[in-house]
């Protein structure tokens, strides 16, 4: 019918057990609309309080095969099938998950790799999809991929996208590595100015002690009314100390300064 069509031809494509859509969970004339990716009617089912992440149950009814049950296909499985990407958009957007499997292992960026649909493998993909989930497939032992399905099928368009995500990864991942370097950077300056500023006003507070202590020596001096010799030598006390502080402030100075280049360092890497 109606309702099994697109999704009918894309799992005898991939050569996995055919099942034709049962109609529940969702309505008939909303599979046919997720087939045809239409959203309207996929939206007006959902806005009633259909579920996003609902699976319908289908039968297997190949001549010659047994008859079996093929289960949790979802209407993100048939939006991809169908090639719509608004209406995988939509759903994705009301939180259809993106790595639900059926019972054959297929996944929806399969169904668009079937279904060679790049535009769609591109939203799955950039949505975050796991392109390394493997369906249950005979003719390859452990499963395959949707990009080993696309090639063994000669979906083209799709293994373009894949290709195209790569490279895209790729060159974000390398911008991520340029941004974080930077920033590192921008710290490790940051902490070297402020660590610089800090060495100038702890400077300028010791200039600023030294200053007091040299006016209040000569304040005493002068109060005493000292004799010239003694003021000479309430002077040269306070040279000597002072050139003793700045002597010791000297020596502690590289250090300063080696500690916080190493902490710019630091940052950086």
């Amino acid at each position: 019918g109606a309702a099994g069509g697109a999704l009918e031809r894309t799992v005898r494509q991939s050569g996995l057990p055919l099942g034709l859509p049962s109609a529940e969970p969702f309505p008939k004339a909303v599979a046919a609309a997720a087939e045809e990716g239409d959203a309207l009617p996929v939206l007006a089912w959902l806005d009633a309080g259909g579920c996003v992440n609902a699976m319908s149950t289908e039968e297997d009814v190949r001549k010659g095969r047994p008859r079996r049950t093929v289960t949790g296909y979802t209407l993100l499985m048939f939006a991809a099938a169908s090639g719509s990407e608004e209406l995988v958009g939509v759903l994705l957007a009301r939180g259809a998950e993106l790595d639900r499997q059926n019972s054959n292992g297929l996944t929806a960026l399969m169904f668009a790799a079937i279904s060679n649909h790049h535009a769609v493998a591109l939203v799955l993909l950039r949505a975050g999809a796991d392109s390394a989930i493997r369906n249950n497939s005979s003719r390859v032992t452990g499963g395959e991929t949707a990009l080993q399905l696309a090639k063994s099928i000669g979906s083209s368009d799709f293994v373009r996208a894949f290709e195209e995500h790569g490279r895209a990864e790729e060159e974000a991942a390398k911008d991520a590595g340029r941004a974080a370097e930077e920033e590192a950077m921008r710290r490790g300056e940051a902490l070297l100015a402020e660590l610089e500023a800090e060495a100038e006003a702890e400077a300028r507070s010791k200039e600023s002690k030294r200053s007091k202590k040299r006016k209040k020596k000569k304040g005493k001096g002068e109060a005493v009314g000292p004799s010239q010799g003694e003021a000479s030598q309430g002077e040269a006390e306070v040279a000597k100390e002072t050139e003793e502080e700045a002597a010791a402030e000297a020596k502690a100075a590289p250090v300063g300064v080696a500690a916080a280049e190493a902490a710019a360092e630091a940052a950086r890497q």
